[in-house]
């Protein structure tokens, strides 16, 4: 479905720009590659396509190390787009606009390439990308008030390591207006410190914690003692609203058993996103909710439950379970929480959302997103 196997978006994006490179030069020389490559990397392609917000954002799923085929010192979005300009129609194309495409085409135009165009529009409603275990959610794409949703339920990417994956299974990413409000935190360092540990953490991602732990161990810094698999149990584009639903397996390992289950459904005329957590399990557990930020949100307490979040001119309203202990955490070095990292060895505070409480039994948690 063009996922690539480690899940790590940034990753998908390098092994693009190489296999463009490698194919475009084939096709000048006269050794054209197979018919297959074409279409793999056209699906490849089209997944960068889906998962992007009108502005060009797109969530830092998995590691990422900025690696460059051709390093112009382009941020991530700009390579993404000179990739999936690609699959516009011929007559949509600007010739001669982008350097690296340029390049990456050893100065072919990209009509005369075998990519297949994107067949598929930027309308509201649901991409699901199955096999790679993805899934976008989204309202009035393209608009000033597009909203887009990724959420992540599937594997823990490439075995037997599973050196790039994050244990961030049933996470989610939302942008809003073309600004990104729910981030997905980003790498920053390959060492095995502290700081590695927490980027690649459940802790550092949207989703929910049980008893402090990892719904994955990490034994080193590609390592992991045992994969985390997410499961896709339901899928509905309605007329009014789009949902998924999916439940991991990573807390099955505990001496009683914890089920995560994670729906989400997206309004489409509202623009409201709700989401239901419920945890299968029999003893107790204590439970943390995340919400991490852009660091370009304020983030506001307006009400016990409910915080105003801004970016730029865009404002949502983020509802908690008020049966939650919520607590705002920004840039803390002990325990580490609350940061984000744009770009490889950068990393900056932002504001992460914590709430807390402790179960006895099965229980649902509510929440919810809406346009402010």
């Amino acid at each position: 479905d063009g996922v690539h196997r480690e899940r790590a978006i940034e990753y998908q994006l390098f092994v693009c720009e190489f296999f463009l490179l490698a194919g475009s030069l084939g096709h000048a020389t006269g050794d054209p590659f197979p018919t297959e490559f074409w279409e793999r990397l056209s699906r490849m392609i089209e997944f960068l396509k889906a998962v992007r917000d009108r502005a060009g954002n797109f969530p830092l799923l998995g590691d990422n190390d900025n690696g460059q085929v051709i390093n112009l010192g382009d941020p991530g979005q700009k390579r993404a787009e000179s990739l999936t300009a690609l699959l516009r129609p011929e007559t949509e194309r600007r010739a001669g606009s982008d350097l690296r495409q340029t390049l990456l085409l050893w100065g072919q135009g990209a009509g005369q390439l075998p990519l297949r165009p994107s067949e598929v529009s930027d309308a509201t409603g649901l991409r699901s990308f199955p096999d790679g275990g993805y899934y976008v959610l989204s309202a009035d794409r393209g608009n000033e008030d597009e909203i887009v949703v990724l959420f992540d339920a599937g594997s823990f990417g490439l075995d037997p390591l599973y050196a790039h994956a994050h244990a961030d299974a049933l996470s989610f990413w939302l942008s809003y207006g073309g600004r990104q409000f729910l981030v997905d935190p980003g790498t920053y360092c390959y060492d095995w410190s502290e700081w590695r540990r927490y980027f690649r953490s459940t802790a550092a991602h949207n989703t929910i914690r049980i008893d402090g732990l990892d719904q994955a161990e990490q034994a080193g810094t590609f390592l992991w003692k045992k994969p985390v698999n997410a499961y896709m149990t339901a899928l509905e584009d309605l007329e009014g609203s789009v949902e998924v639903e999916g439940w991991h397996d990573g807390y099955q390992r505990l001496a009683d058993p914890v089920t995560h289950h994670r729906r989400l459904r997206l309004f489409k005329k509202s623009r409201t996103l709700a989401i239901v957590d419920r945890l299968e399990c029999h003893a107790r557990h204590t439970v943390e909710i995340l919400f991490h930020f852009d660091p370009q949100c304020r983030v506001a307490q307006v009400k016990s439950h409910c915080f105003l979040v801004t970016n730029g001119e865009k404002a949502l309203l983020v509802q908690l379970d008020s049966r939650l202990q919520v607590r705002i955490e920004q840039g803390n070095a002990s325990p580490i929480l609350g940061w984000y990292s744009a770009s490889f060895g950068y990393k900056r505070p932002t504001v992460t959302l914590v709430g807390k409480t402790s179960i006895s039994g099965s229980v649902p948690f509510f929440s919810e997103i809406s346009p402010a």
